[in-house]
């Protein structure tokens, strides 16, 4: 497969995001719900940990990736760090 430079930069940029911002935890999580696509309530039993934990845990991570892609991505939902997070953890190994 080969990918453009835009996506490979896109794909870089995102591993640094969490390598350098997130919590083995908050990695766990962000990874489970944008590769499966469980709920709340499904990955908070996966990890064994309360439904209001994954709620923090999202917030904390929607907080985090505004603060580490700046302006661009001030308004960037949860929604959208899951698609983004799908492409990467689904193409990571090609890095």
């Amino acid at each position: 497969m080969n990918l453009s430079s835009h996506h490979m930069e896109e794909l870089y940029r995102f591993r640094q995001f969490t390598i350098q911002c997130l919590s083995p935890q908050q990695n766990r999580v962000l990874q489970i719900m944008a590769t499966e696509g469980l709920p709340h309530k499904q990955v908070a039993q996966i990890i064994s940990r309360d439904i209001k934990t994954v709620e923090k845990v999202v917030t904390i991570i929607t907080k985090k990736y505004r603060d580490f892609y700046g302006s661009p991505e001030q308004n960037a939902s949860f929604r959208r760090i899951q698609s983004r997070a799908a492409y990467y953890y689904f193409l990571k190994d090609l890095l």
